[in-house]
């Protein structure tokens, strides 16, 4: 059975770790190529995803740091995606478009 992973959680998960793909790959006993396509948001084996969260396991996240990383829920409000866009002037636009 093929499944997707979420990309951004893995990508959290390996930094409040310290971890970049080549440990975690190692850590988890797969390929770098694996851990590539699992942070493309490409599917892995159900199999697959037992030894990533296996491998991210054997490293406790580092204290403090998960403060200091965004969650992913997080990372979407700074980014702007979900947030209102303001005029750049600070002058509201009317309906047309126009100030």
């Amino acid at each position: 059975m093929i499944v997707t992973l979420d990309s951004e959680r893995l990508r959290y998960e390996m930094a409040i770790r310290n971890l970049d793909g080549v440990s975690l790959a190692r850590a988890a006993g797969v390929s770098e190529n694996t851990i590539s396509h699992a942070l493309q948001g490409n599917g892995v084996r159900k199999g697959t995803l037992r030894q990533i969260a296996a491998g991210l396991l054997t490293f406790p996240p580092l204290r403090m740091v998960e403060d200091l990383v965004a969650k992913p829920e997080e990372a979407i409000m700074l980014t702007g995606t979900r947030q209102e866009q303001r005029p750049r002037s600070g002058v509201p636009r009317s309906p047309a478009g126009r100030a």
